[in-house]
């Protein structure tokens, strides 16, 4: 690929919340099956350590029930403080309503925001995670660049730039 690709957009809550998002999904999608793990694990010690003539039936389901319930309230809890932290974080940023533009390249990866420039070769680049929305281009293990679908001129740059990440980089998708 000999063409440049380019992607551009403005450093808002709106454009980077997916990112944190799909980011914190990424980490903690095996901590929700542990808390699950954990629920259940809770319900069946206190059926089996139930005192001799009380009803184990009733006591399982009243269990089950709570502890959905509040699982379900943590979930929604967690979710809604999570958009409320990314939000705060990205309003907070230097950059925050600044154009950020991005060429792409077979050599790697050149970005501009207000004043500040920045050069990333693929082999700086661990790894690329495309999800719907964009694509998470991480420096580190918690550290990433955020490319929006919706920077790409067109859908096909975007699958260029998607072809582009798969080769030079460990690339994965989710959602």
């Amino acid at each position: 690929m000999s063409e440049e690709i380019t992607a551009s957009y403005t450093i808002t809550p709106e454009v980077f919340t997916p990112a944190f998002k799909w980011h914190y999904q990424r980490l903690f999608r095996w901590k929700w099956a542990a808390l699950v793990l954990f629920v259940s694990a809770f319900t069946f010690n206190a059926f089996v350590n139930a005192e001799p003539g009380e009803d184990k039936r009733a006591l399982v389901i009243n269990l089950t029930l709570a502890n959905t319930a509040t699982a379900v309230v943590l979930y929604w809890f967690a979710k809604w403080l999570l958009s409320f932290i990314c939000r705060r974080q990205i309003t907070k940023l230097p950059a925050h309503g600044l154009q950020m533009d991005w060429w792409i390249t077979d050599t790697g990866l050149r970005s501009k925001a207000g004043e500040a420039e920045m050069t990333l070769p693929w082999t700086f680049v661990a790894e690329t995670v495309s999800t719907p929305v964009g694509t998470l281009v991480y420096l580190q293990k918690n550290i990433f660049n955020w490319l929006p679908k919706q920077a790409f001129t067109t859908d096909s740059c975007y699958t260029r730039f998607l072809s582009l990440a798969a080769v030079k980089t460990k690339h994965s998708c989710i959602g």
